[in-house]
């Protein structure tokens, strides 16, 4: 073999090489910024998962202090269907009465949260609702003590088999926002 032979074969053999070794940086340079793309996406999905678990831990306390005078309001409604007026609460100081219509708030505190509720991606389909189901029954609340009030309280019940509805599905709609956050999936 001739020194002319050897440097030509060198010479193809640099060409493959190089062409090799430009395939395999042509490839870096698309992997990497994919995988770079991929790992802020991953890191801005774990950030919005922990807002929403802030999120959700927040409106839990609420959505419970709105669960509890409906369960209390449906516990007191009787058998044969009559609008309750009073609601008795029992406890170690003592027993009172209280007016259905003077039992159930939405707290202010849940109220200002409402435009922040879609950042519970699925857990804001039914919390939003359940928002929207507790403002109902708050306004048939007072539909009725308007009605009452003003001894008109033979046309209510038309109202009364809706707030009873509206109960009904606000309560499964909050049970199933606190069992989701109380299973750690907003």
């Amino acid at each position: 073999m001739d020194v002319g032979s050897l440097f030509e074969s060198h010479q193809r053999l640099a060409a493959w090489v190089q062409g090799v070794g430009s395939l395999v940086g042509l490839g870096i340079a698309i992997w990497i910024p994919q995988k770079l793309a991929k790992q802020s996406e991953e890191r801005i999905q774990v950030e919005a998962r922990r807002k929403a678990m802030a999120l959700a831990l927040v409106i839990r306390p609420l959505f419970m202090t709105m669960k509890w005078p409906l369960e209390r309001i449906l516990d007191h409604w009787p058998s044969n269907g009559e609008f309750p007026l009073l609601i008795e609460h029992t406890s170690e100081w003592g027993s009172h009465t209280k007016e259905i219509f003077d039992e159930f708030e939405i707290s202010a505190s849940l109220v200002a949260l409402y435009p922040k509720l879609h950042e519970l991606d699925w857990l804001g389909d039914i919390a939003i609702p359940a928002c929207a189901r507790a403002e109902r029954v708050k306004v048939l609340l007072s539909t009725l003590e308007a009605i009452w009030h003003s001894g008109g309280g033979d046309g209510s019940t038309e109202y009364e088999s809706q707030l009873q509805e509206a109960i009904s599905e606000c309560l499964a709609l909050i049970n199933r926002t606190i069992s989701a956050i109380d299973e750690g999936r907003p």
